[in-house]
């Protein structure tokens, strides 16, 4: 029989080797674990409107030991032994779901190429508030781009984490709760959530132990 998966929480330490990659709405986490070391040594490196074309085609880079270098290369220099992702907000609302996913594949291919025992977590997006969606940016494409991450997933050897809906409210919507621009960016007090909702092994589609 399968043994049976530990299901008690993560301990901050379990983030030691970890690098988190996302945009503006990542800061909230970034902000929380920074003040309070709930994250262990994680390192988080999210950057304003990035995307996963920008991460895939390295349209922007990233500052690491004083130089400028593509994402993959810093995942290599700091050795990191687990990437957490969560990105695409930005490509949804320009060049949609399909081609969003397109990048992800090249993506992929960057990381592990340069970084070939790193372990890939893809966080879903989280949701956005009533009022701000629009004809492309809206809560029922994003959720099809977060179905979609969870199949590339599955197929691509990659662990899906379920962070948005916990942040919906009864439509699907980013609650008014947890929303501190009536737009997409979280509230401070929603880091500990985050976290939490990160520490969580039921909220991971692989035993993140195994």
């Amino acid at each position: 029989p399968e043994p049976t998966p530990d299901m008690s929480p993560l301990p901050a330490s379990f983030f030691d080797d970890a690098v988190f990659v996302g945009d503006s709405v990542s800061g909230t986490l970034q902000y929380y674990a920074y003040q309070t070391g709930g994250m262990g040594e994680a390192l988080f490196i999210p950057q304003t409107s990035y995307s996963v074309r920008a991460a895939a085609e390295n349209m922007s880079y990233m500052v690491y030991g004083g130089k400028n270098v593509p994402l993959e290369r810093l995942l290599s220099l700091h050795q990191a032994g687990k990437v957490f992702i969560m990105l695409g907000m930005n490509d949804v609302g320009v060049i949609g779901v399909d081609k969003a996913m397109e990048y992800w594949d090249q993506l992929l291919e960057n990381i592990r190429r340069e970084n070939p025992d790193i372990r890939v977590f893809i966080q879903s997006c989280t949701p956005i508030y009533a009022l701000a969606q629009t004809e492309k940016l809206n809560n029922v494409e994003m959720n099809r781009y977060n179905a979609c991450l969870k199949e590339f997933a599955a197929e691509n050897d990659c662990t899906y984490i379920e962070i948005g809906a916990y942040f919906k409210d009864e439509d699907g919507n980013l609650a008014a709760e947890y929303c501190r621009d009536e737009n997409v960016h979280l509230n401070p007090s929603c880091g500990e959530m985050w976290a939490e909702l990160l520490k969580d092994p039921a909220n991971y589609s692989v035993d993140p132990r195994a």
